[in-house]
């Protein structure tokens, strides 16, 4: 079955918070099926890294058939890159200076 993961800016991915420990990221979603250096893969797509405290510090997130991750009613992995930016662009405007603009939005707000 499909899991089923809500963005929550500044706060964190489903269950997974920053600031969260590693120990605590383990309890909730089990042994890892990848770990290099201080990331830990789930799902085939969800990516949690760690800071020097083993705090959860960065979140990633890549399209997986075993989950799906939603932010504010649209799962950004089954629209457009266009549609995905058209819709974050409702609560946040990105930076217009990013010098990868195009390939990169950055939505300073929202991290």
């Amino acid at each position: 079955m499909m899991k089923h993961f809500e963005i929550e800016p500044n706060e964190g991915v489903g269950p997974v918070r920053f600031g969260m420990s590693k120990a605590d990221v383990i309890d909730i979603l089990g042994k890892s099926e990848f770990e290099n250096n201080k990331r830990l893969t789930y799902l085939s797509g969800f990516m949690v890294d760690f800071d020097a405290s083993n705090k959860v510090e960065l979140i990633e997130l890549a399209k997986s058939d075993l989950f799906e991750a939603s932010y504010k009613g649209i799962n950004l992995h089954n629209v457009t890159a266009l549609e995905a930016v058209e819709h974050v662009c409702k609560f946040d405007s990105y930076d217009n200076n990013d010098p990868e603009l195009g390939y990169s939005y950055i939505f300073k707000k929202l991290q």
